[in-house]
């Protein structure tokens, strides 16, 4: 049995639980506890598993600034269906995954709160968790606003 690689770490953060480490080259990720070694008057972990963990913090932060950036911005509607004075409606569809059986509805967003015909992500979001709100929990559901899904 080959004995694995370890990296040299420093503790940036810990908690009951787990420590956030910081590697030579700047690198950082949660490890639990039980992962960490000293060795001696140094931190080690384990490389493959820090390298994991790393990779997987990556991705976890990735996706949620890319929600953030979504929520935040403002985004173009599909085709208008319809308009007052006050309000646009847009086509929106919901898909039951098991059947492929098709709902549409009109959904309605406040003139007030578009920018240059752009509706803001956190409204859009916030369509089509009432979309899916309104159907029964034992469909398997696919909420869309144009190319817009949740």
């Amino acid at each position: 049995m080959t004995k694995s690689k370890r990296l040299q770490v420093s503790v940036v953060r810990s908690t009951k639980k787990a420590v956030l480490v910081r590697t030579i080259d700047g690198r950082e990720s949660w490890m639990q506890n039980r992962w960490v070694k000293n060795e001696g008057e140094q931190l080690t972990v384990n490389q493959e598993t820090f390298n994991r963990n790393f990779l997987e913090l990556a991705n976890k932060t990735k996706v949620k600034e890319e929600e953030r950036a979504f929520k935040d911005g403002f985004h173009d509607l599909p085709l208008i269906e319809r308009e007052t004075e006050k309000a646009v409606a847009v086509n929106a569809t919901l898909t039951r995954e098991a059947t492929d059986e098709v709902i549409r509805r009109m959904v309605w967003f406040p003139k007030s709160q578009l920018k240059n015909g752009q509706a803001p992500g956190w409204l859009i979001n916030a369509k089509l968790k009432d979309l899916l709100s309104g159907i029964t929990h034992s469909w398997s559901v696919e909420a869309q606003i144009g190319d817009f899904r949740l």
